[in-house]
C-alpha cells in the first residue's frame, strides 16, 4: 500500500494532538494546578485510588478512565471506567485476512498469549500498515475458539463486538478511512478508544494557550480566607469550585472573565 494512500487515510486523524489548532489565539485556559478529578497519578492507579474516585471522592477520575481504556473499570459488572476496546488492551484475535499481522503466540499448554517486543522483532512498514487492518491494542470484534486457540478464528458476528456495531469497518481497506472521517464515529472513538497522554487544559498550564492561561488558584483564590488548605501559599481549589466557593472567595476570576469579554467585544 503505497505512502500516498496512507497519507491521505482518515484514520491517523485519530489522535489527540492538534486538537487545539483551531481554537488558538481564541481560547482562553482557567486551570487549576491542584486539581483533583483532573489531577496527575503516576503509574497503575491501585484499587484504592480506584475505589475512592467511583465512591465518590472523584480524585483522579481523568487519568482512572483514560488508564482504563482497553480495559474494564466497574463496580458489581457496571462498567464505570473506561471501555472495552481499545486502549490499553491486547488483541488476542486473528485478523480479517490471513495476511494480516497476528500478535499472540501459542504457549506450551496451546494457548494465545501476547508477542512480546521480542517477538514481535523489527518494525517494518509492512507491519504498519498491516496493523491499520489488524492493530495490537484491543480491536472491539471478533472472538477465538478458546476450545481450540490453535485454529484461524474470524467471528464478524456483531452480537460478539465489544465495540460499536460498525467497529469491524473501522479496520477494512475498503471503507476505515470514511469510517474515521465520519465526525461522530471519530468522536467516538477519541472518547472511549483512544487514550490521552498528557494532562487534560483544566488540570495545568498548557503551552499552545502561550500567555492565556490562568492558573485560577494562584491568581483568583483569596488565599487569607479559603475555605479549605492553601499548602505552599496557594489554595487548594478543587473541581467546580467556581461553582461551589462562595462568590466573595473567587470575585477575581469573575472580575477577570468580565474584563476579557468587554476587551474582546
Amino acid at each position: 500500500m503505497s505512502r500516498e494512500i496512507i497519507s491521505s487515510d482518515a484514520r491517523q486523524t485519530l489522535t489527540w494532538k492538534n486538537r487545539f489548532t483551531n481554537a488558538i489565539p481564541v481560547v482562553h485556559s482557567f486551570y487549576s494546578s491542584t486539581e483533583d478529578v483532573l489531577g496527575a497519578f503516576a503509574g497503575t492507579p491501585t484499587e484504592a485510588v480506584i475505589n475512592s474516585a467511583l465512591d465518590g471522592n472523584g480524585s483522579y477520575a481523568w487519568v482512572i478512565q483514560e488508564k482504563a481504556k482497553g480495559n474494564i473499570v466497574g463496580i458489581a459488572g457496571v462498567t464505570i471506567q473506561g471501555s472495552d476496546y481499545g486502549g490499553w488492551g491486547f488483541n488476542p484475535c486473528d485478523g480479517y485476512l490471513p495476511s494480516y499481522p497476528v500478535w499472540y503466540k501459542l504457549t506450551g499448554g496451546g494457548l494465545r498469549e501476547m508477542k512480546t517486543p521480542a517477538d514481535i522483532g523489527t518494525v517494518t512498514q509492512a507491519l504498519l500498515d498491516g496493523s491499520r487492518c489488524n492493530p495490537l491494542f484491543k480491536n472491539g470484534w471478533g472472538t477465538f475458539n478458546g476450545n481450540n486457540p490453535s485454529a484461524i478464528y474470524v467471528n464478524v458476528d456483531a452480537a460478539q463486538f465489544t465495540g460499536p456495531s460498525w467497529i469491524l469497518g473501522l479496520y477494512q481497506p475498503s471503507q476505515g478511512s470514511t469510517v474515521a472521517a465520519d465526525p461522530a464515529k471519530n468522536t467516538q472513538l477519541l472518547a472511549q478508544a483512544i487514550p490521552a497522554l498528557s494532562l487534560p487544559v483544566g488540570a495545568k498550564f498548557t503551552t499552545a494557550f502561550d500567555n492565556q492561561n490562568y492558573n485560577m488558584p494562584a491568581q483568583f483564590a483569596d488565599k487569607t480566607r479559603w475555605p479549605r488548605s492553601v499548602p505552599n501559599n496557594v489554595p487548594e481549589w478543587r473541581h467546580s469550585d467556581i461553582s461551589k466557593v462562595a462568590y466573595p472567595f473567587i470575585y477575581k476570576l469573575f472580575n477577570q472573565i468580565i474584563s476579557m469579554t468587554l476587551y474582546e467585544n
